[in-house]
């Protein structure tokens, strides 16, 4: 039987992120990865992912938008900014 379960990412655009530079703080602007979670479709997906990660329910964040993964994280491109410039 094939494996219909499909991978979702749940990203929020509300918190803070800040850049790894300790002397200054600098406000990104920018969405907050919650988490990833499997399901048949997005709802699915969302179910599973509040049940796995019931500390979410303790915080603030109420908009989540969730993306469908396509590929795997081991088989993505990596870019580094510092050997680009």
């Amino acid at each position: 039987m094939k494996n219909n379960k499909r991978i979702f990412i749940f990203l929020s655009p509300e918190g803070v992120t800040f850049s790894t530079n300790y002397d200054q703080f600098i406000e990104v602007d920018n969405y907050q990865v919650l988490g990833f979670a499997e399901g048949k479709d997005e709802k699915e997906a969302f179910y599973n992912f509040l049940k796995e990660n019931e500390w979410i329910l303790d915080t603030y964040f109420n908009k989540v938008f969730c993306l469908e993964v396509k590929h795997s994280i081991i088989d993505s491109k990596v870019f580094y900014i510092k050997n680009n410039f």
